[in-house]
């Protein structure tokens, strides 16, 4: 009788010991996996907005490679500003790491949109050197405008879906880490 008591104490411990254990992982777990959600969201929000600045200068930097390019279809050389140190994306460049936190598909949409803009400074510093004749540099500002006009309404998209992500609840955003992106939209699994 008294080893049945001492075994049904052990057993209780040990059960008792377990749940806690148990619970400390879950928590753990489940702790790590909101901050992970509140750092994709906050990202998200910051690389929306740094996109959306740099949307809202296009109409002006279109308009100038306009009369650039127009410049250089006469033969004429233009004086073209170098970009400032600064003229970076800072918020992307310090967070490339974590991009992977908003999903596959926003991810890769980001990664693009940002390639496009370094692609558009490296256009852009290629037609302002100084030994760069007429003809190249019309060629390097008609490649500026194409980037201007053939990603314009894609950045647009992607500031859009990058707020909606920002909305997303904590248990979507859990099930579209978990099923990936094209499984939570369809709906299977939940």
């Amino acid at each position: 009788m008294a080893e049945a008591s001492i075994l049904g104490a052990v057993a209780g411990a040990s059960i008792g010991a377990a749940a806690v254990v148990g619970v400390a992982l879950i928590t753990n777990f489940l702790g790590e996996l909101f901050k992970r959600y509140l750092d994709a969201k906050a990202l998200a929000a910051a690389l929306g907005g740094e996109i959306q600045s740099h949307i809202e200068g296009l109409p002006d930097i279109e308009h100038a490679l306009q009369v650039m390019l127009a410049a250089t279809r006469l033969g004429n050389t233009v004086s073209i500003p170098a970009f400032s140190v600064g003229a970076k994306s800072p918020l992307f460049d310090e967070n490339a790491g974590k991009v992977g936190l908003l999903g596959p598909d926003l991810s890769w949409r980001v990664a693009s949109a940002y390639e496009t803009i370094r692609s558009f400074r490296l256009a852009w510093e290629a037609a302002g050197k100084p030994d760069v004749g007429a003809k190249l540099q019309e060629s390097y500002l008609t490649a500026v405008i194409h980037l201007v006009n053939g990603r314009k309404r894609e950045g647009e998209a992607l500031v859009a879906d990058l707020r909606q992500f920002t909305c997303l609840g904590f248990v979507r955003w859990t099930k579209e880490q978990v099923l990936g992106a094209g499984e939570a939209k369809k709906g299977r699994h939940t």
